[in-house]
């Protein structure tokens, strides 16, 4: 009995002399982090802090800093963990946890504003004096002009009263399905400005400490979630029922979408089809390159090194993709620029099956691993004689969404212009898209 009291004893003084969790914060990214009027640590990322807490029986001290100041006092272990930062730190002992916060940056405007794209935006935009947010916007707005606002909440009453016509805000984006951020009233999303992601920031040699607050932030549910939204006023909300009238309309609006959107591809391809439909190669190919039509000397055997070189598969992929991307096309492998047809006999001799089955099954296999097999239903490859040569014709149809293609660790998009097929950078792609594919 005396040993087991003993015990006891030890325990309780133990959980006694329990220290802390000490975690410090950015105090300067509301409504995220920040100190409020008493002194307090408040923000959404520190609530998801103290309901892990609340879940896990630990007890936490939260300590103010910048975020550089955050970052050293973790690095010389002053304090256990980092309640979130954006981006990320180069080091090596440092690990980030997932994403408990990510942001999406976008430029709003009154719906009766009669512009599609941000070009053509002429009214001021209404922004936040941020750093985080001024920096943003002289990235990739820097000749815009700005009305710099003193608060989030002051910007948050004038958009409430309608008194800007446009504004640059950074919104939280729901990371669940059954949660969703719509515009505020009155307001639509006009340009997609940039996205960012809060990660919390632990040492690697508190590895224990790390995996407990990752299963402990993953049992946060959605009551807790809509409880920090309707707090710090984050514009989250679940994502509305609809009755039964409304998804009865809703579906008919779909279906008659649908069939004009059908129709529509239909006319564009049209002409496409009428060519292809003729097998009328020859007078295809005497009409040269176009809009629609492209020539390839082979798959990948190159004629002046005369060698494989896998480069030349890049340059096929980059066509098949910009015609998904634009109104479709045909691609003349095995035929030169000026329309000769050369044949397929050097990339032939580069396969385990040293003939036509072997091209398609290696152009196939290309399009699988570089653009979905699902690109598949808008492609048809076969293989034909012209001038007693073959030629593999691939027919592309418009895709009904946008097509990306690897290139290394990134991906790239294309479409054709001035018969040829062109890169899009990240902002032209995003205009593109929205234009093309609107209910995306």
């Amino acid at each position: 009995m005396k040993r087991l009291i003993f015990v006891l004893i030890l325990c309780l003084t133990g959980m006694a002399n329990a220290e802390p969790i000490v975690v410090a914060y950015d105090d300067a990214i509301p409504p995220y982090s920040f100190t409020d009027e008493q002194g307090e640590a408040t923000g959404a990322v520190v609530d998801i802090w103290r309901f892990w807490a609340e879940g896990s029986g630990k007890e936490i001290r939260f300590v103010p800093c910048s975020e550089s100041a955050c970052i050293e006092l973790l690095r010389k272990n002053k304090v256990d963990a980092i309640a979130g930062i954006f981006g990320n730190v180069d080091d090596d002992a440092l690990i980030f946890g997932r994403t408990v916060s990510r942001t999406v940056s976008s430029v709003y405007v009154r719906d009766n504003l009669d512009i599609k794209n941000i070009v053509d935006l002429q009214e001021p935009l209404a922004v936040v004096n941020n750093l985080r947010m001024q920096r943003l916007m002289d990235t990739k707005l820097p000749n815009y002009k700005k009305i710099v606002v003193a608060s989030k909440q002051a910007l948050e009453r004038l958009v409430e009263q309608r008194e800007v016509l446009a504004y640059v805000a950074e919104r939280l984006d729901p990371i669940h399905d059954e949660l969703e951020s719509p515009p505020p009233a009155g307001y639509r999303r006009l340009f997609h400005l940039g996205t960012g992601e809060i990660k919390p920031v632990l040492s690697k040699n508190n590895v224990a400490l790390f995996r407990s607050m990752m299963k402990g932030t993953d049992n946060i549910g959605l009551d807790k979630v809509m409880l920090i939204s309707e707090k710090y006023n984050l514009g989250i909300r679940k994502k509305t029922s609809n009755t039964t009238l409304y998804i009865i309309l809703a579906a008919v609006i779909i279906v008659l979408l649908g069939l004009s959107l059908y129709l529509a591809r239909l006319l564009r391809q049209r002409d496409l089809h009428a060519l292809s439909a003729s097998k009328d190669w020859h007078a295809i190919i005497s009409k040269g390159e176009s809009q629609k039509i492209e020539f390839k000397s082979s798959f990948h055997w190159d004629y002046r090194k005369q060698e494989t070189n896998k480069g030349l598969e890049k340059i096929i992929l980059k066509t098949i993709v910009a015609f998904l991307n634009s109104e479709g096309g045909i691609l003349f492998i095995g035929v030169d620029d000026n329309g000769v047809a050369l044949g397929l006999e050097n990339d032939y001799s580069t396969f385990s099956k040293k003939n036509s089955d072997g091209l398609v099954l290696a152009l196939t296999n290309l399009i699988n691993q570089n653009l979905g097999k699902n690109t598949h239903s808008f492609i048809n490859i076969d293989v034909v004689g012209i001038n007693d040569n073959d030629v593999c014709i691939v027919n592309v149809s418009a895709s009904d969404k946008p097509v990306f293609v690897k290139e290394g660790a990134n991906e790239a998009f294309y479409i054709r212009a001035s018969a040829s097929s062109q890169p899009l950078s990240m902002s032209e792609a995003f205009e593109y898209i929205k234009g093309r594919w609107p209910n995306i």
